[in-house]
């Protein structure tokens, strides 16, 4: 799925198949863990996310987004937020939702980890 720009107030739903609440201290290290209602969400201005409790946050508060690889052969996307001990990692559906966040929060201004700057760069001109 491509992310619209500008995407519609509503929002846009990316299909995650889990999603982890993490430690931002021990990135391997998660304790929330959903994967039977996961929601990740994207607005122009915030990302709406639940793994246990629904949270909507500006994306002026993301502190870095970073892309890792997860089990059995999938990306997650992880989401470190300002002023939080806590992480939101998604593993979307879909291994395009994964390149198509990223290249979202980059034209967004969010900071980009090296890895997942790595992937915008791999990945820009598709």
């Amino acid at each position: 799925m491509k992310i619209p720009n500008p995407i519609a107030p509503e929002g846009i739903y990316i299909s995650l198949n889990v999603a982890y609440t993490g430690f931002k201290a021990i990135p391997a290290m998660t304790f929330g863990k959903n994967d039977a209602f996961p929601k990740f969400r994207l607005f122009e201005d915030a990302t709406e996310t639940r793994v246990i409790f629904s949270r909507r946050k500006r994306l002026s508060e993301i502190e870095t987004v970073d892309v890792g690889n997860a089990l059995f052969n999938s990306r997650q996307i992880t989401i470190v937020w300002k002023n939080s001990l806590f992480t939101f990692i998604a593993v979307p559906q879909y291994e395009s939702d994964v390149f198509d966040c990223v290249r979202f929060f980059k034209r967004k201004g969010v900071p980009l980890s090296g890895s997942a700057e790595n992937l915008y760069n791999d990945t820009k001109n598709e």
